[in-house]
């Protein structure tokens, strides 16, 4: 494929199938964040101990992050790119997010 002469390894249809796994996971993170904000969240103001309001105020914001650079992570493999490149600095940034999260 080759925009204004600069030539890039995958085809039009390769970048399509990234371009759609990464919206499919960005809309997947936000559906977790939804069920996390509007169901968990109430289930744990309910329940006696505050382990579980600590525990789900912890994870709320990077739990979408998690599936978002999976899906960033999954959606590099159609692509012809140096996958080992990408596949280290998405796991670099997984370790941080967990790594918050603990």
């Amino acid at each position: 494929m080759s925009i204004i002469g600069i030539t890039f390894p995958f085809t039009l249809n390769e970048l399509l199938d990234a371009l759609a796994i990464v919206v499919a996971f960005i809309i997947l993170g936000m559906f977790f964040s939804f069920l996390i904000k509007h169901f968990f969240v109430k289930w744990a103001v309910k329940t006696k101990t505050e382990l579980d309001d600590i525990l789900i105020d912890k994870i709320k914001p990077p739990f979408s992050y998690i599936i978002w650079f999976l899906g960033l992570k999954i959606a590099m493999r159609p692509l012809n790119l140096d996958y080992q490149v990408v596949d280290r600095i998405v796991n670099t940034i997984l370790l941080i997010i967990v790594t918050y999260i603990a």
